[in-house]
């Protein structure tokens, strides 16, 4: 994989950095990053979003677990606008809130409850200006295999409108038990991740280099190929490594059955996530060696493509300018960090 990345783009140097938050972030989960550059980051250790300066001052902080307004049973996949308002679904509570920034402080505005049909499970939200889209997960249960996923438009009370695209991917392995079967999303298996950004819709499947592009409003596709090609799980010694590096994570199976789904994949995934702000998408690849990690930084405008060195764990990225901020979810002593990447371009 390192070798084909050299043999077809160009590699940058960078300057890593973790933000000093001390202990006022305990356990960072979300990240994502305002027009002005600053940090939203959700702390799952409190069910709170906090407003971050770059050097890690914290500013202002909202939310807190519980069922009044502006505070959280879940957080995901949050979303910030170009107007920098701030949207974050609660899975448990059917919930959308919003807030926006006023003067460095976090303002609780509303929220709105959502109510979809049956075995439907919102994922992600986007809004630009007028306009809102969800990435819905389709499934019975964790008990049977099928599991689909589809791009909706909604309507200003984030109910389904429209069904704009099926999204492929996401298969999910088989575990047996004595007792029962279930059917897991694990990032071995085959998945797709996507972005929104400036009405487009863009999504990867893990073990391909292809990216598909969907425009929210014309329905016109673009791709981009990487040429990356297949990554064949032949290396003994990765899998080991790969093994070593999750060996501290909590997994929802059993080590064996989990780590059975790497070790009978026929192939490894080339991806593990992709992120688009701003014309430039991020893609973090998955394990592509024992020393470091890597990601792809594509720049639509120019079309350039470039690579540089992340740590192997580092994840829920966001670009601002030249800076690459992400968080780190394996480190030697068990703490998330928060990072920021400065790109010498």
């Amino acid at each position: 994989m390192i070798e084909n990345l050299k043999e077809k783009y160009s590699e940058i140097g960078v300057d890593v950095k973790a933000l000093d938050h001390s202990d006022q972030i305990l356990n960072a989960n979300w990240l994502i990053t305002t027009s002005q550059c600053d940090l939203i980051i959700v702390d799952n250790a409190d069910k709170t979003i906090k407003l971050v300066k770059p050097n890690g001052d914290v500013m202002s902080e909202a939310g807190g677990e519980g069922d009044g307004p502006g505070e959280f049973r879940s957080l995901i996949n949050p979303y910030i606008g170009p107007d920098d308002r701030l949207y974050i679904i609660d899975g448990d509570l059917f919930r959308i809130s919003e807030f926006i920034i006023d003067n460095d402080e976090l303002v609780f505005v509303n929220s709105t409850p959502f109510k979809y049909p049956p075995d439907y499970h919102l994922q992600s939200i986007f809004v630009d200006g007028d306009d809102r889209f969800g990435v819905f997960s389709k499934f019975e249960s964790y008990f049977e295999p099928d599991n689909e996923y589809f791009l909706y438009r909604l309507d200003d009370n984030f109910q389904i409108v429209e069904r704009l695209l099926e999204i492929p991917g996401n298969e999910r392995p088989k575990y047996e038990f004595p007792e029962f079967t279930m059917y897991l999303e694990n990032i071995f298996a085959k998945r797709s991740y996507w972005s929104f950004s400036k009405g487009w819709f863009y999504f990867i499947r893990s073990h391909q280099s292809n990216i598909t592009a969907y425009n929210l409003q014309s329905g016109q596709l673009k791709h981009i190929d990487l040429e990356l090609g297949k990554r064949e799980n032949t290396d003994g010694e990765l899998a080991t490594f790969i093994k070593e590096e999750y060996g501290s994570l909590n997994h929802e199976v059993d080590k064996d059955q989990y780590w059975a789904v790497l070790e009978e994949s026929e192939h490894l995934p080339i991806f593990w996530e992709i992120y688009a702000k701003d014309n430039v998408l991020l893609l973090p690849i998955f394990f592509p060696s024992f020393e470091y990690g890597l990601s792809l930084y594509i720049d639509e405008k120019t079309e350039d493509v470039i690579f540089f060195k992340i740590p192997h764990g580092l994840d829920r990225m966001s670009v601002c300018g030249q800076t690459v901020y992400g968080i780190d979810f394996i480190t030697d002593t068990g703490e998330r960090d928060i990072l920021s990447i400065e790109l010498k371009k």
